[in-house]
């Protein structure tokens, strides 16, 4: 299939619940994220095929985590293999933002040290001026790259206020702990 002068990967989405108890996404909610990656990444998703035909009807199988594949990691060593000799490859959606998440911890470390500094030392109106200068980082960004990131904008932006929010207190704590001192 081609859209606007760009040719589409077949895939095929693949959705699992192990029980009905499961605290995880729902299938309309994998299918949806993986439904959103696949726009986002060149990818058209017919029908569900039959991976084992051949020649296979699709060259990806797109799942929201692995977890969601097989039941173990065994079985999916062993669906993977059997697939790859079909030249079809399982991609996981939300692995996407797997490097987003891991960034959030370094970047928030400053902001939520500093938040501490300015709780214990009732600075909460400098506290205040920082979250709104982030504040409005955050929406310009998204706003400015949403339409061309799609939710890594999103990602973006929050890593952006996160970042912001640490270097804006550590000028304005600077001035607190010399008056503390």
């Amino acid at each position: 299939m081609i859209i606007m002068g760009k040719k589409l990967k077949t895939a095929a989405a693949y959705i699992r619940v192990s029980t009905d108890r499961q605290t995880e996404l729902s299938p309309d909610s994998q299918l949806r994220i993986i439904k959103e990656y696949a726009k986002q990444n060149g990818y058209n998703i017919p029908m569900i095929g039959l991976a084992k035909q051949k020649p296979a009807p699709f060259s990806t199988i797109l799942v929201w985590k692995f977890s969601r594949f097989a039941r173990n990691q065994e079985e999916s060593i062993v669906y993977k293999s059997m697939l790859k000799k079909n030249d079809v490859s399982v991609i996981s959606s939300s692995d996407t933002y797997f490097y987003w998440a891991l960034a959030i911890p370094l970047t928030g470390f400053s902001a939520f040290l500093w938040d501490g500094v300015f709780i214990g030392a009732t600075a909460t109106r400098q506290m205040l001026y920082s979250m709104l200068v982030a504040s409005v980082s955050f929406f310009m960004i998204y706003y400015a790259f949403h339409n061309l990131l799609g939710n890594h904008a999103l990602w973006l932006a929050f890593i952006t206020y996160l970042s912001l929010r640490g270097i804006v207190q550590t000028f304005i704590g600077r001035e607190i702990v010399k008056k503390a001192i």
